[in-house]
């Protein structure tokens, strides 16, 4: 098994996922919890498997300055163009996971790695990266799908018998 890039499923991320109440309530959850946790001050971040950057936008929105790294080209050219309708900065790097320390000479103080663990053919190959790229006094947020995310979709579909 190798790893999955999305190139050719970007329209669908951004219909199907990002364009209904999943997407909407798991970015709601996530900056919640982000806004809990983090400090009011400007952060360098990097957004590992970036995506279509929402998550990445909303943190250039709150004055951070943010990397987005994505290996799949459909995916970056949609959070670039997401971006620039919104008149942000931010810098693009087109490479998967193993090449980020390569290219990036300095650690951040937070690396967000959401929805990337599930689609790598060695998921626990990543975390030493991540680690590299996460200053010592840094944030890392990492989410990944896990048993609980069934719960999770029973609560959207409003199935709620399935969950006793």
């Amino acid at each position: 098994m190798s790893d999955r890039h999305f190139d050719e499923l970007a329209t669908r991320f951004a219909e199907k996922i990002y364009g209904g109440a999943k997407g909407a309530i798991r970015l709601a959850v996530l900056q919640a919890d982000l806004k809990e946790a983090l400090p009011e001050r400007p952060l360098r971040v990097l957004d590992v498997g970036a995506g279509l950057g929402h998550m990445s936008l909303w943190l250039a929105q709150r004055g951070h300055q943010v990397t987005l790294a994505e290996p799949a080209a459909p995916m970056l050219e949609g959070a670039r163009q997401r971006f620039a309708e919104a008149g942000v900065a931010a810098t693009f790097i087109q490479a998967p996971w193993q090449d980020l320390l390569g290219q990036l000479t300095q650690p951040y103080d937070l690396v967000l790695c959401h929805a990337v663990l599930e689609w790598l053919a060695e998921p626990h190959a990543i975390l030493p990266v991540l680690h590299q790229l996460t200053a010592a006094e840094g944030w890392l947020s990492l989410a990944f799908y896990n048993k609980d995310a069934l719960v999770y979709r029973n609560l959207l579909k409003g199935h709620f018998r399935k969950l006793r």
